[in-house]
């Protein structure tokens, strides 16, 4: 069973980002399987965060996706 979290808001800047890595970083610690869906392409965030993670070699290694529009077929794949 997938459970979707979405972190929405129409205003920039008030942290999306920022709480979706939070929270996905907590689950991916206590063991679940993570992905990060950014769909904010112009400015991808959590893409670059997840980059900068990898160079790094942090643990746990929580999967990122740039999507352009949702859809639920690739957003759990």
């Amino acid at each position: 069973m997938a459970v979707i979290i979405a972190i929405l808001s129409q205003k920039g800047g008030v942290g999306k980002s920022t709480l979706a890595r939070l929270i996905a970083r907590e689950y991916a610690n206590a063991g679940w399987k993570v992905k990060i869906a950014d769909l904010d392409v112009s400015q991808g965030t959590s893409f670059n965060w997840h980059g900068r993670r990898l160079q790094t070699e942090i643990e746990p290694v929580i999967a990122v996706g740039r999507f352009g529009a949702v859809a639920a077929r690739t957003l759990t794949s």
